[in-house]
């Protein structure tokens, strides 16, 4: 059939006729191979004959009894059988080429998953820090709610004249008190400086309040604490990381409070700090003469990262990021546009 479709009429004389070696023996010619009449290795490739006794499932014995029949040796027969067994282990090892080549793209997505595994358990690690953060987000919160009452209270509020010379606003919500016969003051806020703009501030710093007077305080009681700094020499202290004693290292006062102080207010400023106390929503100038800042090096780790320090924070130098954001916010829209000191 193979050499009729091809033009070569072998007749119907069978596998050892001589139409069959005639049309066998043309068909070589024509495709340059040795005109011997046989079916050997190349005739049957040319013709696509091996495939086809193989896929109608003959097999090498019948592919043998063919072979014989057109007086073909046992040598061919061997050569034959080789060759058809090359080719089964041939199509063998390719398959065990997929197979390992399939081994390898498991394992390779085996590893991809582990890798992508890994970094989510970084990621779960980053947002279980964002949990340990918490502290922060609560002097943030807790912060900006003491700055909104700056404009809610105007008979007692923290004078305009003040805030217009602000060179940095320190905040301290939930300052407690000293108890038991011993005064004493501790509390955890943040500290954001005016950038020279005169209008934005920067990222807060998280900065400690310990110290105080001695003396006859019988019972514990928390207020919230709100330090205006006229003078940015103060903030020099802080910026290097050395505690800011008040008092000793920065002159501070108790400020004024309300409307009627506005008019008041010394137009040169003679503290370098004015403190102020905030209790049910209400302001008062306070003493601290004796407490102590230092920054809250810990919490700015945990809230910008290893290499940060309070210089770079309060220059403007790191940006801030959505656990400060309220606070800066918050500054942004309550405090007024610096006016020009004058001292």
């Amino acid at each position: 059939m193979a050499l009729k479709e091809k033009g070569f009429d072998p007749g119907y004389g069978g596998a050892s006729s001589n139409q069959m070696t005639d049309a066998i023996r043309k068909f070589q010619t024509s495709n340059n191979l040795p005109a011997t009449g046989q079916l050997d290795d190349r005739t049957l490739s040319a013709l696509n004959l091996r495939l086809q006794i193989q896929r109608e499932g003959t097999g090498p014995t019948s592919y043998n009894e063919l072979n014989r029949s057109q007086g073909r040796t046992d040598s061919q027969t061997r050569t034959s059988d080789t060759y058809t067994q090359d080719r089964t282990t041939t199509s063998r090892d390719r398959s065990t080429t997929q197979d390992r080549s399939t081994d390898y793209d498991r394992n390779k997505s085996n590893k991809d998953r582990s890798s992508v595994d890994a970094r989510d358990s970084k990621k779960d690690k980053y947002r279980d820090t964002g949990k340990v953060d918490k502290d922060a987000k609560d002097r943030v919160a807790k912060a900006v709610e003491v700055l909104e009452d700056l404009t809610n209270t105007p008979d007692k509020k923290i004078p305009t004249e003040i805030l217009e010379r602000a060179e940095a606003i320190a905040v301290i919500p939930h300052v407690i008190k000293g108890a038991f016969g011993v005064g004493g003051r501790y509390g955890k806020g943040l500290v954001s400086q005016r950038m020279d703009d005169g209008r934005s501030w920067s990222a807060p710093t998280f900065l400690h309040i310990g110290g105080g007077s001695f003396g006859a305080q019988l019972g514990v009681s928390a207020t919230d604490l709100v330090l205006v700094f006229t003078d940015r020499d103060a903030l020099k202290l802080l910026e290097k990381g050395t505690d800011l004693k008040l008092g000793a290292d920065a002159s501070i006062a108790a400020g004024p409070v309300g409307r009627s102080a506005e008019g008041g207010v010394n137009a040169n400023l003679e503290s370098a700090i004015y403190a102020y106390s905030r209790t049910k929503g209400l302001f008062a100038g306070v003493a601290l003469d004796g407490s102590a800042l230092h920054v809250d090096d810990d919490m700015n780790k945990k809230v910008y990262g290893e290499r940060v320090s309070a210089q770079q924070i309060l220059d403007g130098h790191v940006a801030a990021n959505a656990a400060v954001r309220p606070f800066i916010n918050a500054l942004n829209r309550l405090m007024p546009k610096k006016r020009i000191s004058q001292r």
